[in-house]
């Protein structure tokens, strides 16, 4: 090896490492449980559900709109994008359900077993509710440098008093109107602090052609 390539191999070291797209990291680290899933272990994606997850980890891309059928991409797609932001791009989430027992069955259905069989996520013992040594609830899991908090869209205050980075709006069809209007519009309010690294993902299943999801 001549001093040039020992040079260039010397710099190289000092790169940053290359930061995956969305799909690619999944089906490098994302493990599926048997609790949601047909099948377990290392997650593979189909085509048409590669490019809405490109899109989270697109930095010219600030909302993301899926309208689709069950069992298709929604969920995965948060689940994949949580993952992901724990374990890569921290920063504080918030996700709306239609209903506190909806958030609550989230947590206990999806996350749980996320956490539990994704081993990156294995490495980050606050994010178990069992940890004692941060405020780890069934809806509120902190992370270093990030959280994932889970409400109910029923309530403005739900969306009050929280800087937000990430906003996530499941089955956003299903959302009563709140005293303070719409609590997406309030959602997505509080993640101006983070300018252009905010993101914002809606999902719902395709219900009434006036349902928000199809205004978006």
């Amino acid at each position: 090896m001549n001093v040039e390539e020992l040079f260039s191999d010397w710099l190289n070291l000092w790169e940053p490492p290359k930061r995956l797209n969305l799909s690619a990291w999944a089906e490098e680290h994302f493990h599926t449980s048997g609790e949601y899933s047909s099948g377990t272990g290392k997650l593979r994606l189909h085509a048409y559900q590669r490019d809405p997850m490109d899109c989270f980890t697109d930095p010219r891309v600030s909302e993301i709109v899926v309208s689709s059928g069950t069992q298709m991409l929604k969920t995965l797609l948060m689940q994949v994008a949580l993952a992901y932001v724990a374990t890569e791009d921290p920063g504080p989430c918030l996700l709306s359900h239609p209903t506190e027992t909806d958030a609550e069955q989230f947590s206990k259905e999806r996350l749980g077993p996320m956490v539990r069989d994704i081993p990156k996520l294995q490495a980050i013992s606050s994010l178990s509710t069992k940890s004692r040594s941060s405020g780890s609830t069934a809806t509120y899991k902190e992370f270093p440098g990030g959280s994932w908090s889970l409400v109910g869209a029923g309530t403005a205050g739900n969306a009050a008093r929280r800087s937000i980075r990430y906003y996530f709006g499941d089955e956003v069809n299903k959302y009563e109107l709140t005293k303070e209007g719409p609590f997406t519009v309030l959602a997505a309010e509080r993640t101006a602090t983070f300018g252009t690294r905010a993101k914002q993902v809606y999902t719902c299943s395709p219900t009434t052609p006036d349902g928000e999801i199809s205004r978006r």
